[in-house]
This record gives structure tokens, C-alpha cells and sequence, in this order.
């Protein structure tokens, strides 16, 4: 017999968190393959109360942005095969992921008004005004992705990560590792 209960809570995994072997370098944080970062905010270095999404960082050598010269498809394809990949648990205090989620529901609301307004244009035979307005909506939801975002990876080799997007706060608290 199942001894599951269906209505209990779900059960959260707790992982260990390796925070020994990062250190600051310059405006980045370099993090040694296996390690993570501190469980503090990454902009103010408050302590974080809940638990930590891990986020996958992926990147690949800037000269293969090259390809996209040649053919976008090949880029794509080529950029798959050889880009690196870490795992990461970037942490905001209660004010910044405050802040990020007010930032990305202003961006979806701004591409979505202007996805509305294209609809309603293209309703009144205005065709070239609602194509202009759907690009800009795209243009929104890529910017938005782009100032959201809590790190980015600025290199990834087979023994290290360096990340970026990290503020003063928490880059002088790694100082002294």
C-alpha cells in the first residue's frame, strides 16, 4: 500500500552549497567548478531568507558571433554544440527580488499593450503601423530579459566561472576568501 499522502506540502530538496571557492576579480566573481555563491543578495549582501533558484549560465567564445555574418542558422547550431555551461544560485533579498519582479511586470505590460495596440491597428487596415509595433514589443520583451536578469556569465572555462552582474555589496564581501 502507498503510504503518500496526495494532500501533503511538497517537499523542497536541500542541496549543500559549496560557497568556499569564489573570490572577487575586478567587477566579477570568480567561481571555481563545484563551487557556488554565498547564500547572500547579490546587490546588497543582506542575508536571503527563502530558498535560492539555481539558474544555468551559458557561454561561448565572442569570436563566433562571426557566424552570424556567414548564417544566422549556422550560429545557432554551432553556438549549441560548443557553449559552457555552470549552474549558479543567485540570491535577492526581500527589496531586490521586489524590485526585479516590478521590473518584469512592467516590460510584459509594455509588450503586451503594444502587442494590443498592433491588434487594434491592424484591425483598421493600418498593417505597417502594426508590424512596427509588434517588432517594438519584441524589442521590449529582448530588453527586458536583458535588465532583468540577475547574472550573466562573462567566461566559463573547465575549471572556473566568471560571473557577472553582481554589485559592490557583495563583490567586498568576497575580498577577504
Amino acid at each position: 500500500m502507498d503510504q503518500r499522502n496526495p494532500y501533503a506540502p511538497p517537499q523542497t530538496k536541500v542541496i549543500e552549497i559549496n560557497d568556499g571557492q569564489c573570490t572577487r576579480e575586478g567587477d566579477a566573481v570568480l567561481i571555481q567548478r563545484g563551487s557556488d555563491l554565498p547564500p547572500r543578495c547579490i546587490k546588497c549582501n543582506a542575508p536571503i531568507e527563502e530558498p535560492i533558484k539555481e539558474v544555468k549560465l551559458y557561454w561561448h567564445s565572442p569570436w563566433l558571433y562571426l557566424l552570424i555574418l556567414v548564417n544566422i542558422l549556422l550560429y545557432a547550431i554551432v553556438g549549441l554544440i560548443v557553449r559552457r555551461k555552470v549552474s549558479v544560485s543567485p540570491g535577492l533579498c526581500k527589496t531586490h527580488a521586489a524590485k526585479r519582479r516590478r521590473g518584469l511586470f512592467t516590460f510584459l505590460g509594455l509588450a503586451g499593450a503594444c502587442s494590443g495596440l498592433a491588434i487594434g491597428l491592424v484591425g483598421a487596415d493600418q498593417s505597417e503601423a502594426a508590424i512596427a509595433l509588434f517588432l517594438f514589443a519584441i524589442l521590449i520583451l529582448i530588453i527586458g530579459a536583458l535588465v532583468s536578469r540577475k547574472v550573466y556569465a562573462k567566461k566559463i572555462t573547465k575549471e572556473y566561472a566568471r560571473i557577472g552582474g553582481c554589485k559592490e555589496p557583495f563583490l567586498a564581501s568576497l575580498e577577504g576568501h
